[in-house]
């Protein structure tokens, strides 16, 4: 079952780009203008006015800054302590747990004769107290010294494996990322317009979209399940457009069809007459012959 995040953290703010040297060069530029009076002063006056025209403007850098700290600088703040708070949501779990075991640690300096900010040496403290060690020593069938030895190998055995068991998550969690945003393109050839970030924002269906795709189910499928109205709803119009075109074009088709065996008004080849065709007094003497009892056989 896939354990993934519902999107991944995205760097949209990064630091770094120094600020364009836009002003290089005007102080020399306006320094070779010469003395009043030379005939090349007005020459030179143009060529200071040129290069000032031709000085960059504003560098993005620049213009970035300007744009948070002026018409967005509230969504700019915004959205730097949701990425804050998200990454040091951890930090912060962390610092309560630290915070709990505090008298703890007070209490064991406190036995052992150092400061409680003094991690390592209330470590040695404890190392070197025999007696902390003596009743488990027993127990195990050991000397001191022999279960003090197994004991550390233990620590250094889970943290080995809490090592391994990390990068395994770390390689797991990338894959995953990868699978996911390898269906995000595979699902955009069908739906251009999808936005899986979008997605997971929408008050909506954002928590069913993430429950879907938690449970395994790929991107292409979890967009089709919420908006399958609007899918079905498009292919109807694109269907129904479709249909129209093939009619326009076999109308079309039909009308620039060439007459058949000579045209059209000839009749049939067979010499069976074509009451469409006929005059009025052909057609007034076929009633005529009927109402006289005539069996008229076209």
């Amino acid at each position: 079952m896939r354990k993934t995040e519902k999107w991944p953290n995205i760097q949209r703010f990064a630091e770094g780009g120094g600020a364009g040297a836009a002003g290089a060069g005007a102080g020399s530029a306006a320094g070779t203008a010469g003395a009043e009076g030379t005939p090349d002063a007005a020459g030179d006056e143009k060529s200071v006015g040129a290069a000032s025209q031709q000085q960059p403007g504003p560098d993005k850098l620049t213009l970035f800054r300007g744009m948070i700290t002026g018409e967005y600088k509230d969504e700019f703040g915004q959205e730097m302590q949701r990425i804050i708070d998200k990454r040091f949501a951890k930090s912060k779990q962390t610092e309560a747990s630290l915070k709990a075991v505090q008298p703890i640690l007070g209490m064991l300096a406190e036995k052992y004769g150092v400061k409680p900010e003094d991690v390592a040496g209330l470590g040695k403290a404890i190392e070197a107290d025999q007696s902390f060690w003596e009743e488990d020593a027993a127990k195990a069938g050991m000397s001191v010294e022999q279960y003090k030895n197994y004991k550390r190998m233990e620590r250094e055995n889970a943290q080995l494996l809490a090592a391994q068991r990390e990068n395994a998550n770390h390689e797991a969690e990338q894959k995953a990322l990868a699978a996911l945003n390898a269906e995000v393109e595979e699902a955009r050839k069908f739906y251009p317009e999808l936005d899986l970030e979008a997605e997971l924002n929408d008050p909506a269906h954002g928590a069913h979209f993430a429950k879907l795709l938690n449970s395994g189910i790929d991107v292409k499928t979890c967009y089709e399940v919420l908006h399958h109205d609007e899918i079905m709803m498009g292919a109807m119009q694109y269907a129904g457009q479709k249909a129209a075109q093939q009619v326009a074009a076999s109308v079309q088709a039909n009308r620039n069809r060439p007459p058949e065996n000579g045209g059209a008004n000839t009749g049939a080849v067979n010499g069976t007459p074509d009451v469409a065709h006929m005059s009025k007094a052909d057609r007034r003497a076929l009633i005529e012959r009927a109402r006289s009892g005539e069996r008229v056989v076209l």
